[in-house]
């Protein structure tokens, strides 16, 4: 596929754009201002570039040049939305969802396989666990066990609206959702390596490394089954 065609389809993901973006610029098109490096793929592969694709590019951007996924909440919730769907962020708050959480927890530790997935910011693991809470999880599901469940008023009353005659239903929903999270990587995942067979790559030599990143999305995702 050439590199003007791949720029302009509506979705993407954001591991194989990075493994794009390194082809092409090394790593110096991190450092460039938003502005500067949208005009300079426009003047190389054509005007036209999709919306998206600039935004998981500056996404990809975000995780291999910063840390901020990894410290800052108000980087995480947006990023890991931005990374399980294909909407553009705004600067308004909106709550990421377990599956949110869940693929962009596993898609930054490949794109970043650096940065150790327990090595979140407290109020980040609260905010998982938090959410996990809510959706009747009884413990954080691979990839997101850096979560803190809450202790307090949350549980205390989903053990008290549930009761002793409840646990079974109570343990059957979380198995459930559990279940639910597993089927969405696997489908994240196959989708993803589809992508990464047709990313244009000028170096043949990415394509190894390709092949080593699909070794680790087999890995992670083989934790989650």
């Amino acid at each position: 596929m050439e590199a003007s065609a791949y720029l302009k389809m509506p979705t993407h993901y954001a591991l194989p754009l990075a493994a794009f973006m390194l082809d092409h610029y090394g790593t110096e098109w991190m450092q460039w201002d938003p502005a500067v490096l949208r005009d300079e793929m426009e003047m190389e592969f054509g005007q036209g570039i999709d919306e998206h694709v600039f935004e998981k590019i500056q996404t990809a951007s975000t995780i291999l040049g910063t840390n901020g996924f990894q410290t800052l909440l108000e980087v995480f919730v947006p990023v890991s939305i931005l990374l399980n769907r294909d909407n553009v962020i705004t600067d308004e708050f909106v709550p990421a969802s377990v599956e949110d959480v869940a693929w962009g927890v596993t898609e930054a530790s490949l794109i970043d396989p650096e940065t150790p997935t327990e090595g979140y910011a407290p109020d980040i693991a609260a905010y998982v666990g938090l959410i996990l809470s809510l959706q009747g999880f009884l413990a954080p599901p691979p990839p997101l066990n850096f979560a803190i469940m809450p202790e307090g008023p949350i549980a205390d009353s989903a053990e008290q609206s549930i009761g002793p005659e409840g646990d079974a239903m109570s343990m059957r929903l979380a198995y459930d959702r559990g279940e639910a999270v597993r089927e969405h990587l696997r489908m994240k995942a196959g989708e993803m390596f589809r992508e990464l067979l047709i990313v244009p790559l000028t170096d043949e030599r990415g394509r190894d490394g390709i092949r080593k990143q699909l070794q680790r999305l087999a890995g992670v995702t083989a934790q989650s089954s």
